[in-house]
């Protein structure tokens, strides 16, 4: 019964699918930005335009990893701001902490 109550209190870092070059995102996700988030390349849906751009562009394609425990990366935004917004946290406000 314990065994059903046991927490895994290990630390687990957060795999975001965010970054691509823009020759990817136009050519295998055909500029649909959700296709990358939800880590589809390497999925049936995309696997024939996958083939095509790595034969077009010689590019491997693979996972990067940004961070690991105890030495975090990265930069969150809820999509909260405008692009005005955006501009100003970055341009203006470099130090500054927003979540």
């Amino acid at each position: 019964m314990d065994r059903m109550f046991a927490r895994d209190l290990r630390e687990r870092l957060l795999t975001l699918y965010v970054a691509c070059t823009v020759g990817m995102l136009r050519r295998v996700y055909a500029n649909n930005a959700m296709l990358l988030r939800r880590n589809v390349w390497s999925d049936s849906l995309l696997a024939d335009r996958v083939a095509r751009y790595k034969a077009a562009t010689g590019a491997r394609i693979r996972e990067w990893d940004i961070g690991t425990i105890g030495h975090y990366a990265g930069f969150h935004c809820s999509w909260c701001y405008s692009p005005e917004g955006v501009r100003f946290v970055v341009v203006e406000i470099p130090f500054a902490r927003f979540h």
